[in-house]
C-alpha cells in the first residue's frame, strides 16, 4: 500500500484532548509490579503471568475461558512483531488491518517516531492526537488510536523517570563495564524504540481478543498487549 507521508508538524493552537489519557496511571502502576514481581532470569511465561497479575490481580475474570483469551493477547501480540522485525516493516504487515484512514495516521506515527529527537516525543504525540481529532473518523474508529498515543504518552514518562540509575529495571538496563552516565545516555537512545513497541502492541492487540464487539474488551486487549510490549522490549531485548 502506498502511503504519502507529511513531515512532522506542531500541533496547532487548539488544545484537543486525548479521552484516554487516564490510561497512563495504569499502565505506570502495572509495570512497577511487574519489576517487583517479575523473578530473576525471567521466561515469556512469567512475564505474561506477572502482566495478568499487575492488571487483574485483585479482580481476576471469574469465567476460565476469558482468562485463557486474557493471557493470549501478549503471545499473539508478540508473534506479529517479532516475525514482522525480521522481514517487513511493522505498519506494512499485522497493522494493515486496519481501514486506510485509520493506518494512514498509523503508518505516519510509527514512521515519525524512529526519526523524532527523543526530547520531542510529547509533540509528535499531541500532533498526532490532534490529526486523530481532526481526520474524520468516528468516535469508534479513533478510540484505538487515542489509546495508543495516551500509552505512548505514559511510556515515554515511565522511562524517563526509571532511566537514571540506580533504578529497579537496572538489572535490564546495566552493562559491567559501562558507566552510569554512559549507561543513562544508551537507555535514552532506545526511549524512541520503547515507546514505539508499547504503541504497537496496543495497535495490534485491539480487537485481538474475539468475543462479542465491545470496546471495553477491544480496550482491555490493547492495554495488555501495550503494557506486555513496554516491559517486554526492556527486558528481553525484543
Amino acid at each position: 500500500m502506498a502511503i504519502s507521508i507529511t513531515n512532522f508538524q506542531k500541533p496547532s493552537t487548539m488544545n484537543f484532548q486525548n479521552p484516554y489519557n487516564t490510561l497512563g496511571p495504569q499502565l505506570k502502576t502495572a509495570l512497577d509490579y511487574i519489576i517487583a514481581n517479575l523473578p530473576l532470569s525471567p521466561t515469556f511465561e512469567n512475564l505474561n503471568n506477572t502482566l495478568f497479575d499487575a492488571l487483574f490481580g485483585n479482580n481476576p475474570p471469574s469465567d476460565s475461558l476469558a482468562i485463557v483469551y486474557a493471557k493470549s493477547v501478549l503471545p499473539n501480540v508478540y508473534n506479529g512483531y517479532t516475525a514482522e522485525a525480521a522481514t517487513l516493516s511493522v505498519v506494512e504487515g499485522h497493522l494493515n488491518k486496519y481501514p486506510d484512514k485509520q493506518y494512514k495516521i498509523i503508518y505516519y506515527l510509527l514512521r515519525e517516531i524512529s526519526t523524532t529527537p527523543t526530547e520531542a516525543i510529547p509533540q509528535l504525540l499531541n500532533a498526532t492526537d490532534e490529526k486523530i481529532a481532526t481526520s474524520g473518523l468516528t468516535f469508534a474508529e479513533q478510540t484505538p488510536l487515542f489509546v495508543a498515543t495516551a500509552l505512548g504518552k505514559a511510556v515515554y514518562e515511565y522511562w524517563l523517570l526509571h532511566i537514571p540509575q540506580p533504578s529497579a529495571w537496572a538489572a535490564y538496563m546495566v552493562n559491567p563495564g559501562i558507566t552510569p552516565q554512559a549507561m543513562d545516555a544508551l537507555n535514552y537512545n532506545n526511549v524512541n524504540s520503547w515507546v514505539s513497541a508499547a504503541m504497537e502492541g496496543a495497535l495490534s492487540g485491539w480487537g485481538s481478543i474475539n468475543l462479542p464487539k465491545i470496546d471495553f474488551v477491544d480496550m482491555t486487549a490493547a492495554n495488555i498487549a501495550g503494557i506486555g510490549m513496554a516491559a517486554g522490549k526492556v527486558v528481553f531485548k525484543w
